[in-house]
């Protein structure tokens, strides 16, 4: 009988044993990375929402456009930008902008200029 939770645990496990595991002992980042299923789980969903993306957006868009361009090239940047926050690539994915994460924290230590006071009279 088909169990959709049993087949992702399956994924999980077998992307996580055949592909994560192997690479972080490769780079050495045995412990310092966390658990190889979580990665595992958070790979197998953002290939799951580009495929959607791909495969089934992608093609309504041609047919049925939410707007019209006159250069289908300018939405390269979309796409790309789009893959990178899909992937964990971008300058604010969720390990780099975490309050925990070096960033983040250098980011609010960080002087600003302060408002001027309105004062109401």
């Amino acid at each position: 009988m088909f169990d959709l939770s049993q087949w992702w645990a399956y994924l999980v496990g077998w992307l996580s044993s055949h592909a994560v595991v192997p690479l972080l002992d490769a780079l050495h980042l045995d412990g310092l990375s966390g658990n190889p299923d979580d990665i595992a789980a958070a790979l197998l969903i953002a290939a799951l929402q580009v495929g959607i993306i791909g495969l089934v957006f992608r093609p309504l868009e041609t047919w049925f456009p939410a707007e019209r361009w006159s250069d289908r090239r300018l939405t390269r940047v979309d796409r790309n930008y789009t893959l990178l926050m899909l992937l964990g690539i971008s300058r604010c994915s969720p390990t780099w902008c975490s309050p925990r994460s070096a960033t983040y924290s250098a980011a609010v230590a960080m002087p600003s200029i302060p408002a001027p006071v309105r004062r109401w009279r």
